[in-house]
């Protein structure tokens, strides 16, 4: 990448954020090491980003303002209340802005910076739950789930409802951190299939076949629990589980269209 280019993209982030204090023909060389992928990159953002990696002080102010102040109202939701979000953000700066070869430089400009911090956010949050959540934690989860679906109003006969909810959560509880994720994105946060693949950085067809699994998994397991520990007959229980099978395709098919 030669000196008029990295000028070029230099002055557009310098038009976008102000100062930056980026060195020249470091910058070039930076350009040139991302290769094609620079040529129809985010010039401007590829000026922060460096900027940031190389520990500019303007620059940190600068994503501070434009990037950073975005992140937690576009986490709260995903965080449901477990006051998480100032830890996402300190863990960013770590990662991202700290050490030898700050993460920041392996932003490749192919999208705006903001997204991609968003994104990045987005799964270091759900990935504070693989460490495994609390019991607190998977009832506030388990909640929201069985409001989202209306559980309650799926019941048959009232002397089942208990026995179902505790098999409902039985295979709730059962599923990967993973799979509980993408749930809650599903159904909780309303995510389409984009958006979920934009998370985990998969193609839309991955992101659906996931959906669909963990829909599957949760209805297998629910349905089994149910079925070993109930007297119900087996017309009841398949009355039973087709209502809930019937609410929980219904989100999937909203989503897949709005997809």
């Amino acid at each position: 990448m030669n000196l008029a280019t990295a000028q070029r993209a230099l002055d557009e982030g310098e038009a976008r954020y102000g100062p930056l204090g980026v060195n020249l023909e470091a910058f070039a060389r930076f350009l040139a090491e991302h290769g094609r992928a620079a040529r129809t990159a985010a010039f401007a953002d590829l000026a922060l980003a460096f900027a940031c990696g190389t520990g500019s002080a303007q620059a940190h102010a600068a994503i501070e303002r434009h990037v950073f102040s975005q992140l937690p109202a576009a986490l709260a939701r995903l965080d449901r209340g477990r006051g998480r979000v100032d830890d996402v953000l300190q863990q960013l700066r770590e990662q991202y802005f700290v050490g030898q070869k700050p993460g920041v430089l392996g932003y490749l400009g192919k999208g705006p910076l903001a997204g991609w911090f968003r994104t990045v956010a987005t799964r270091m949050t759900l990935g504070l739950d693989r460490s495994g959540p609390s019991g607190h934690d998977t009832e506030r989860e388990l909640e929201a789930l069985s409001t989202t679906i209306d559980v309650e109003r799926l019941q048959l006969r009232k002397e089942h409802g208990p026995l179902f909810r505790r098999a409902f959560a039985a295979a709730f509880e059962s599923l990967s951190s993973r799979e509980r994720a993408v749930l809650r994105l599903h159904l909780v946060e309303g995510q389409s299939i984009d958006q979920i693949a934009a998370v985990y950085e998969i193609h839309r067809a991955t992101a659906a076949r996931w959906v669909q699994r963990v829909r599957d998994v949760l209805l297998e397991r629910t349905e089994d629990r149910f079925a070993r520990d109930s007297k119900t007959s087996p017309e009841e229980l398949d009355s039973l589980m087709r209502s809930l099978v019937s609410a929980i395709d219904l989100s999937i098919e909203r989503l897949l269209r709005e997809g």
